[in-house]
């Protein structure tokens, strides 16, 4: 991995915004959001929203330029029915047009870029088998992971925030690669507020010093991973509900996911840090730590002057 550089805090960009940045020598920052079939009207309308919500994000806060990011959403009908749909979306989520754009981004990412995988929809558990909804065949775990083989970037991290996500989690596994599930393995079958709740704090993330989870005076990866498990456990204990999805981070390249927020959330948010304490991330070679020394480029609104 190439040599961070950091711009000193007094850094200011455009008069009146206070950027952290990505390292001095990163390249582009590519993401590439799939929706596979999102279901009835209902559940339409919420993915095609959250992901307009995480586009206009990323470009307007997070330093991700527009033609960076390509969205694959629903099937070719629904481009045309008049129903929603992302505002840019113009690829539907077939098999083979997943399989064609990765292609693409193959050749296209460069050895400093770093590339976002978010995954977004419904999938199902066949009893040995987890299988994304996709529209036309539908590819489980170990077909997925195999279009995504030979990905060379800077940085790569896998968002996947369906149901059932974990399965895919040793499949994907390799050195150098996040991978973020927004549930355990087979056992958490129902639908997730993941992607909602990623969208919201890229759409609306808390200040500074609230977003630095992990306490080390910068805004990483790590972090942000933290604010929507935050998010989630918030929502579930808002509406006093059992939580129905543990989300995992795993880049140690074991292919097992951990609970590592456990560490940084209070106990009522399902956590184990108690008032006062300093959270940090345990064991040895432990998942999470690649993630903590990757830093984001955020736009933070500059504080008044008194």
């Amino acid at each position: 991995m190439s040599t961070q550089k950091r711009l000193p805090v007094w850094a200011l960009f455009l008069g009146w915004c206070v950027i952290w940045p990505l390292s001095a020598e990163a390249g582009t920052r590519r993401v590439l959001i799939v929706c596979g079939l999102p279901g009835n009207s209902e559940y339409r309308a919420q993915f095609a929203t959250s992901i307009d919500t995480m586009r206009l994000a990323l470009i307007r806060q997070w330093d991700v330029k527009q033609e960076s990011i390509q969205i694959l959403f629903g099937s070719r009908s629904m481009q045309q029915d008049g129903e929603p749909v992302p505002e840019t979306c113009q690829t539907p989520a077939t098999l083979e047009d997943l399989q064609a754009t990765v292609s693409r981004l193959k050749q296209a990412l460069q050895p400093d870029d770093a590339l976002w995988v978010i995954v977004m929809g419904h999938a199902y558990f066949d009893g040995r088998h987890g299988w994304l909804n996709l529209a036309g065949s539908d590819p489980n775990e170990l077909q997925f992971a195999g279009i995504f083989q030979e990905l060379k970037c800077r940085e790569c991290v896998f968002w996947l925030t369906t149901s059932v996500s974990g399965l895919l989690m040793r499949p994907l596994a390799g050195p150098g690669r996040v991978l973020i599930s927004a549930t355990d393995t087979q056992a958490e079958i129902e639908s997730t507020l993941f992607p909602a709740v990623l969208a919201e704090v890229l759409d609306q993330p808390p200040e500074q010093k609230e977003l630095d989870l992990d306490q080390n005076g910068q805004v990483a990866l790590l972090d942000l991973y933290l604010a929507v498990c935050q998010g989630v456990a918030r929502k579930y204990l808002e509406e006093m509900l059992l939580l129905t999805e543990h989300a995992q981070i795993d880049d140690n390249g074991d292919g097992r996911g951990r609970e590592v927020q456990q560490y940084y959330l209070p106990e009522e948010l399902g956590g184990r840090l108690r008032p006062g304490a300093k959270p940090a991330l345990r064991g040895g070679q432990v998942d999470g730590a690649l993630a903590a020394s990757l830093p984001l480029s955020l736009i933070f609104p500059k504080e008044p002057q008194p």
